[in-house]
């Protein structure tokens, strides 16, 4: 049994930890939205102008099935209408109680306050985790994690998983999944703390979980495009391993060594450090030795298993979503395992000696201050990209989103054309980065130039009927009416129920 500690050396040190939290992310109430994803999210989500209950719940809004998230934001939106500084401070509300939380967890899995409260300081502070509070389009990953803790803290806490108990951890699950998929990952978390805990496994609960989460991944997969998986399933076994060794070894090292972080990695890993790789191996050669001294290798051993799972669904072993890529954002699950492992390797009477706190405490005020440089990259979308390209001056990603901003924000098209020329000798055959220099010639009124990037762009995406849109307006304005003809007849056999469309087909007369 856990012995009960007097306040003072319990819940004084937890709360002082969650006040560093809210001083050192309060920076966030002053931000504002981002151009990376936030506005296919909720910006633009036609289910949140006006808010559509029913759509959000019962169909597919933006690039995920996010029920529960889509709901908070819906639910802000109705009372706060688009005010970034509010939103932000919701975001600082949740990952502040998934500290707590995070606190608890541990608590009922280690019976040990003082680790517990040492292992959620280093979860809060770490610099991996700022992306989260700092990111409004990261309230999925917030509430899915509040979800799944909820849930599972109350699994490890309880003596016996009854029916009230059951019904409980299923709610907590449900809502998890419908925060972010990535809570998939949920019933093998709840398997390794029941057995860790030498538990009853609740066989009926569980099948009811696995239905649940095939239900989902066939939800995602036939949302995105089940012949892309397919496609790309099929393409090599070897490649994907490779690519899920690469994403351990990346994650790995940036728990260890949260150096070089950026808010855009470009895809398949290009443009990584070998040092970063270098350290991973060290790190692991560190964790093989630890576990063979340990003498507490089951909470160890428990740890680095939530780690490797909770990674699982971005990691590509098994192909899902549209690309591989690496993000800060998928630590903040699997982040709390390693952690543990890493942290009850090293015996108490040392953990806590004041040799080793000394240097802990300055590690952790290191951190500090680097999620908060970290964090103020996230103030608007050009201190996002570019401290992206501080990173890694050939990422098209952040050229791309900057000549956007440039455009789309600041109405500065030829301030966006430097930027989208730059992307476009990283990547020429992006159908996207065409069209958006297409926009931005025509608005500096070079027409015959916008239409040679908007043609660039139908033969790279010939399906996207807001080109061939362009291309009839652009056309008939420099008096070829046969091909903004040709043009807006295949922009009406696209997408016929679009009112533009309607609309530049009846002022070309065209049926």
């Amino acid at each position: 049994m856990e012995k009960k500690k007097p306040f003072t050396t319990t819940q004084v040190p937890l709360l002082v930890l969650l006040i560093i939290y809210g001083i050192l992310y309060f920076q966030t109430v002053h931000f504002e939205f981002t151009n990376f994803d936030d506005p296919e999210l909720f910006l633009k989500n036609p289910d949140l102008s006006p808010i559509q209950w029913f759509k959000i719940w019962f169909s597919k809004s933006g690039f995920d099935y996010l029920p529960v998230t889509l709901t908070t934001l819906a639910i802000e939106k109705s009372l706060f209408g688009f005010e970034p500084a509010l939103f932000h401070l919701t975001q600082l509300i949740i990952c502040t109680l998934n500290v707590l939380l995070v606190y608890f967890f541990l608590r009922s899995v280690t019976q040990d306050r003082e680790i517990s409260i040492l292992i959620a300081g280093l979860f809060a502070l770490h610099p991996l985790n700022s992306e989260v509070v700092s990111w409004i389009t990261a309230r999925k990953d917030a509430l899915n994690l509040t979800f799944m803790l909820l849930g599972l803290t109350h699994a490890a806490s309880c003596k016996s998983i009854g029916i009230k108990n059951q019904i409980f951890i299923l709610g907590a699950f449900v809502l998890a999944l419908g925060a972010k998929p990535i809570a998939v990952v949920f019933p093998v978390l709840l398997v390794c703390i029941l057995y860790f805990q030498r538990k009853p496994l609740p066989q009926v609960l569980l099948l009811i979980m696995t239905a649940l989460c095939g239900a989902s991944l066939a939800t995602q997969w036939g949302a995105q495009g089940a012949s892309t998986h397919l496609a790309q399933g099929s393409a090599s076994i070897g490649s994907h391993l490779i690519d899920a060794g690469q994403s351990y070894l990346f994650y790995f090292s940036k728990i260890i060594f949260p150096l070089w972080l950026s808010p855009h990695y470009p895809k398949n890993g290009e443009g990584l450090f070998l040092t970063e790789y270098i350290l991973a191996v060290f790190g692991i050669i560190g964790l093989v030795a630890s576990f063979l001294v340990t003498k507490n290798r089951r909470l160890f051993v428990f740890g680095v298993v939530w780690f490797f799972v909770c990674l699982l669904p971005t990691s590509q072993i098994i192909p899902f979503g549209n690309h591989f890529a690496f993000a800060n954002r998928y630590f903040y699950i699997g982040g709390i395992g390693i952690l543990l492992a890493l942290m009850t390797a090293i015996p108490k009477r040392i953990l806590f000696h004041q040799f080793f706190l000394i240097p802990l405490a300055c590690l952790m005020l290191f951190w500090s201050w680097q999620s908060w440089s970290y964090s103020s990259l996230w103030r608007n979308s050009e201190t996002l990209w570019r401290g992206a390209l501080l990173r890694n001056e050939k990422n098209p990603t952040a050229y791309f989103n900057l000549g956007g901003y440039y455009l789309f924000e600041r109405s500065s098209p030829k301030q966006a054309l430097v930027e989208y020329v730059k992307a476009l000798a990283l990547n020429p055959k992006d159908a996207p980065l065409r069209f958006n220099i297409g926009m931005a010639l025509e608005k500096i009124g070079q027409t015959r130039e916008a239409i040679g990037q908007f043609e660039l762009a139908r033969e790279l995406a010939p399906q996207v009927f807001q080109i061939h849109l362009n291309l009839s307006v652009l056309y008939q304005k420099v008096g070829s009416i046969d091909r903004a003809q040709q043009s807006i007849s295949k922009a009406l056999e696209l997408n016929p129920s679009s009112v533009e469309v309607q609309n530049q087909a009846q002022s070309l007369k065209v049926k």
